[in-house]
């Protein structure tokens, strides 16, 4: 069980009233404290101005008066933020003194490549050197970086939250609550007494909340709702839930069931809804392959090679941030990038990328492509391609890899793009006069992300398959559509 959960209220769910008036028979919580080292907690004797400025300050002073060994874990909210904090200690680093340790800075956060992440978790090579790890709430929990005495913990992360009455998430900069401070601060006591250093003052931290939403309460329940339909649950909302998200939610949830083909008219489950439900992946990714084994489209397996792709992690693609990754691999990338979108993009990556045959590593590494991610797509592309066997989208068993690269006509590309909008005809948006996109559910604005390969092109419309609010509304996983393909996809369901 997680060190955060909430042990009194899951005691209480599977209590019954009888069972709590009789103590014997009612639900016995067994606690097993784990090793842990005494950890100093320090407190900011005042709120500081400069997030930034007062965790470079605490590292270059922990540097300077804290004895060897012992390693230094900032917590940080965002890769931007540690790509900055990294470049300015590193600046420090190198007007030090002789007699004054040397730093070896590592980043540590999810879109990092394997070989940087294995980097936070070695012993610096040289002597004499001080490891300072600067992390996202990826080191929060489940993973112990070695070697580390000293937490910075700046008391924010950013936190994905699903809004259904506009239908996007938000990925937002949010104060951490009081079981995530705890987690942060035990980081430093894995190996021996240690001190955290919170960059907030002691009042700030009594305000936080005792812990973190329920991932329910903070994801799309569509899934969920697909399941429990596909259960026999019939009244969804009357089904008794540990943290029940709000009516809303639900009502969202079905009605997107039901333009999905999922449910009846009357809410309950189709026979397409029943196999949607077999299939480990989002429902419009279900829907998706179900129109891909249709003869108009004829597609399942290139539609199984994209949703390995977009479901095995945040991106497949890792972030070009310095000029130099950009050069070498940016070259290299425009063999698999195609004027059609990210879609097209993501299957011509997994395409060349089964076709390789001599290092796949080396062909990730070059690429700048996330090679962990890229493993997990091939293991989901496998278990697709048999569960698709199985539910007899396909007749016979794929050739198996590496088989030679075909590149892809433009106008089978458009096929796989008409099938995609049966999946996501809701996530679609037309080019408005002033240049900006105007989404066709909720007339919202959207821009582009700039990790697309469609970012600063003007289309007739677009489809995406994410909707995230960041510092602004961006469209995710983007692809050049024809709006009369958004009517077709939407006529298709009544």
């Amino acid at each position: 069980m997680s060190a955060t959960a909430d042990v009194d209220v899951i005691r209480k769910f599977f209590d019954d009233d009888s069972a709590q008036a009789d103590a014997a028979t009612g639900v016995q919580v067994v606690r097993i404290k784990g090793r842990q080292f005494p950890v100093e907690i320090l407190y900011e004797p005042q709120p500081v101005p400069d997030i930034q400025d007062a965790l470079l300050k605490k590292i270059f002073k922990i540097h300077l008066e804290e004895p060897l060994p012992g390693d230094i874990l900032a917590f940080l909210t965002g890769q931007e933020e540690i790509d900055s904090t990294h470049k300015l200690i590193e600046e420090y680093a190198a007007t030090l003194a002789s007699n004054v340790p040397k730093i070896k800075v590592c980043p540590l956060y999810g879109q990092l490549s394997l070989e940087g992440q294995r980097e936070a978790f070695l012993p610096a090579k040289t002597s004499f050197t001080r490891k300072v790890v600067l992390a996202t709430n990826i080191a929060e929990t489940s993973v112990t970086v070695p070697g580390v005495r000293y937490v910075v913990d700046c008391g924010k992360a950013k936190v994905k939250k699903y809004r259904p009455r506009l239908g996007m998430e938000s990925l937002l900069c949010k104060v951490i609550s009081k079981s995530s401070a705890l987690q942060r601060t035990g980081r430093a006591g894995r190996e021996g007494p240690g001190k955290c250093y919170r960059l907030y003052t002691e009042s700030t931290f009594e305000s936080f909340r005792d812990s973190d939403l329920p991932e329910i309460l903070r994801n799309d329940v569509l899934g969920a709702v697909l399941t429990m339909k596909a259960r026999g649950i019939d009244d969804v909302l009357s089904f008794p839930l540990m943290d029940t998200p709000g009516v809303e939610s639900f009502e969202k949830a079905l009605l997107h069931l039901h333009l999905l083909g999922a449910l009846t008219d009357e809410g309950a489950i189709t026979p397409a809804g029943a196999q949607m439900a077999r299939f480990p992946i989002p429902a419009p990714c279900g829907a998706v392959l179900l129109h891909a084994a249709l003869p108009e489209f004829d597609c399942v397996l290139d539609a199984i090679d994209i949703i390995a792709c977009i479901t095995s992690g945040d991106d497949i693609f890792l972030q070009l941030q310095s000029e130099d990754a950009q050069e070498k691999a940016g070259a290299l990338r425009k063999e698999i990038q195609r004027r059609e979108g990210d879609i097209i993009t993501y299957l011509t990556t997994m395409q060349r990328y089964t076709a390789e045959n001599s290092d796949r590593t080396e062909w990730c590494k070059k690429r700048r492509v996330n090679l962990r991610n890229m493993r997990q797509a091939l293991h989901i592309r496998r278990q697709l391609r048999s569960m698709c066997l199985k539910e007899r989208l396909i007749t016979e068993t794929p050739p198996p890899d590496p088989q030679p690269f075909m590149p892809l006509s433009p106008e089978r590309a458009d096929v796989i793009l008409q099938c995609f909008m049966r999946g996501f005809a809701t996530k679609t948006a037309m080019l408005a006069p002033d240049g900006s996109y105007a989404t066709i559910q909720g007339k919202h604005t959207v821009a582009i992300h700039p990790a697309s390969v469609l970012h600063g092109q003007k289309k007739e419309a677009i489809m995406f398959l994410e909707h995230v609010f960041t510092n602004k509304n961006y469209a995710k996983k983007v692809s050049a559509i024809r709006a009369n393909w958004i009517v077709e996809a939407l006529e298709s369901r009544s």
